[in-house]
C-alpha cells in the first residue's frame, strides 16, 4: 500500500502521462515529500473534488496527503525545446539543462528548485 510507504519515507515524485508517442508535449516532473492531510476541511474538498471527476467518493478512512513540493522540471523533446529553454530561462528565471537527445536534437530540461 503506497500509503504505509509515505509514512516511512515521505519522498515521493509525481509526474504527467505522456500521451504523445514522440513526446513533444514534455514530460512534467514534481518532486517533494508527502504530508498527511489532517484538516477535516481540506479533506472533505479533496474528497468532493474526486467525486465530481470521477464519480467515486473516498471512503473516510482513506489516506490523504499534500505534497511539499522540492523541486519541479519541465523536460522538453523535439526540435523547438532549444529555443523554447531559452526563452523560459530569459523570461521566467527557470534553470536549463541540455541533454542527448535522439538524431542530434537535443532534449532539454526546465528545472525549479524551492529556496
Amino acid at each position: 500500500m503506497k500509503a504505509r510507504d509515505l509514512f516511512r519515507d515521505p519522498r515521493c515524485a509525481l509526474h504527467s502521462p505522456t500521451t504523445d508517442p514522440n513526446g513533444e508535449e514534455g514530460d512534467f516532473k514534481l518532486y517533494g515529500r508527502a504530508i498527511p492531510a489532517a484538516d477535516p476541511a481540506l479533506r472533505a474538498r479533496l474528497h468532493d473534488a474526486v467525486f465530481e471527476a470521477t464519480g467515486w467518493r473516498p471512503p473516510d478512512e482513506a489516506h490523504d496527503f499534500t505534497i511539499d513540493i522540492e523541486l519541479a522540471a519541465f523536460a522538453l523533446f523535439g526540435a523547438g525545446a532549444p529555443e523554447l529553454a531559452r526563452q523560459a530561462e530569459r523570461e521566467g528565471g527557470l534553470r536549463v539543462r541540455f541533454m542527448p537527445g535522439s538524431a542530434g536534437t537535443p532534449n532539454v530540461a526546465l528545472v525549479w528548485r524551492a529556496p
